[in-house]
């Protein structure tokens, strides 16, 4: 928290505190009888105190800058936590399926929309198809010793050709 944050956090909470020592003062009345056991809130307004520290004006900053500052901030504990960060997926990671015995198929759909140009298949080496990522995933929790060393990120379904020269990619029509 800066330090205006908790400079205005202060002032409210001493107000809020002045307030309610108004509000809940009372004074004691005399009855006709001459007993002072009766009370009756105050509804005098007496000036408001404030706190006993001054309010600190310098290191004041405008909103934006305390947006800039909370993104640091948290960029900084990002940064700095004890979890590892997952390393990202490099092109050639997507080759590594090919070398275990993989096959990527794309079919080309014979009605053409931009959505919908072509599917992409895997066969794992048992000869098992997959048509997406989470079924990979599923495979490779169900099987571990079928995973061989990849990860699910290593399988890609994006709608291009990877560039593997050899018999395990390969486009077909519909």
């Amino acid at each position: 928290m800066s330090e205006t944050e908790s400079d205005s956090l202060e002032l409210e909470r001493c107000v809020r505190e002045e307030l309610l020592k108004q509000s809940t003062r009372s004074r004691k009345v005399r009855s006709a009888s001459g007993a002072t056991d009766s009370t009756v809130a105050s509804t005098s307004r007496a000036p408001v105190t404030m706190c006993r520290q001054p309010l600190r004006k310098k290191g004041r900053i405008g909103r934006a800058a305390r947006k800039q500052r909370s993104k640091n901030i948290s960029a900084a504990k990002i940064e700095s936590s004890s979890v590892p960060a997952v390393p990202p997926v490099q092109e050639a990671d997507y080759l590594k399926p090919f070398e275990k015995g993989w096959v990527r198929e794309m079919v080309r759909r014979a009605v053409v929309s931009k959505s919908t140009a072509a599917d992409i298949y895997y066969t794992s080496p048992d000869g098992i198809k997959f048509r997406s990522g989470k079924e990979i995933e599923r495979f490779f929790k169900a099987n571990p010793e079928k995973a061989a060393g990849l990860r699910s990120d290593y399988f890609t379904f994006k709608r291009i050709l990877l560039g593997w020269n050899g018999p395990e990619e390969f486009v077909r029509k519909a």
